[in-house]
């Protein structure tokens, strides 16, 4: 599992991208067998003047639903139980949500930007649906070459040199 969220969060490292997450099926259910996925808007206000509260109700009621979409989508297997330890590890049974979580894998420069063919959909998955979903979904710009302090894979994962 640990190696497969390693994978998966890998590519909120391969940041070059810019292009903006597309509604895609959740997969299952439905009579017509897909469920469509959340809509991806932006909070009602900025990240950092919410309150814990509405950050937890927005995570709750946007991101986790949104990003639980992508993630089964991506992997089924792997991903067939999302919640919000998933992402934020067991500190959330004490109410903890601190990111990067040190319990999502450690990731390289090296791994990020020359993945191998194991890792490369990873990669492509987090930076292409992932990261900029993340951003929206959170209000806050991508990281980017001229914008270092966007969210991106050191937002969740730490980085090792």
């Amino acid at each position: 599992m640990k190696r497969l969220l390693l994978l998966s969060f890998l590519m909120a490292a391969a940041c070059g991208s810019k292009t903006k997450a597309a509604e895609e099926p959740a997969g299952g259910g439905g009579e017509g067998g897909e469920v469509a996925a959340p809509v991806v808007e932006s909070p009602p206000k900025p990240w950092a003047d919410m309150e814990k509260k509405e950050r937890i109700e927005w995570m709750k009621t946007k991101v986790l639903p949104t990003m639980k979409a992508k993630f089964q989508a991506f992997n089924p297997t792997e991903f067939e139980e999302f919640k919000c330890e998933t992402c934020h590890g067991a500190g959330v049974n004490q109410g903890k949500f601190d990111m990067p979580n040190p319990e999502l894998p450690t990731l390289t420069p090296a791994l990020v930007q020359n993945p191998d063919a194991e890792h490369k959909p990873w990669v492509d998955f987090m930076s292409n649906e992932v990261k900029p979903t993340m951003a929206t979904l959170l209000g806050l710009p991508e990281w980017s070459p001229e914008n270092p302090a966007g969210l991106g894979c050191a937002t969740c994962h730490e980085f090792q040199q």
